[in-house]
């Protein structure tokens, strides 16, 4: 998921709009806002693992099922 949002696009998009949100920032405050930035980015690969492995169980169950019919 991460990899195909992530086109050049996608990327210049977000940097613009980082670099413009800490334009207006004081020195004090970008370390802040640069670890809240690591910290989303964290919270979203965790939840694309999770929902890799949901639909990596859900998987397994659809095979387990047509084994069984089988």
């Amino acid at each position: 998921k991460e990899s195909q949002r992530l086109t050049p696009e996608f990327v210049k998009i977000k940097d613009e709009q980082i670099n413009r949100v800490k334009a207006i920032l004081t020195p004090e405050q970008i370390p802040e806002y640069e670890k809240l930035l690591v910290e989303r980015e964290q919270r979203q690969r965790e939840k694309e693992a999770q929902e890799l492995k949901i639909l990596q169980d859900e998987l397994a169950r659809k095979q387990r099922e047509r084994e069984k019919r089988q």
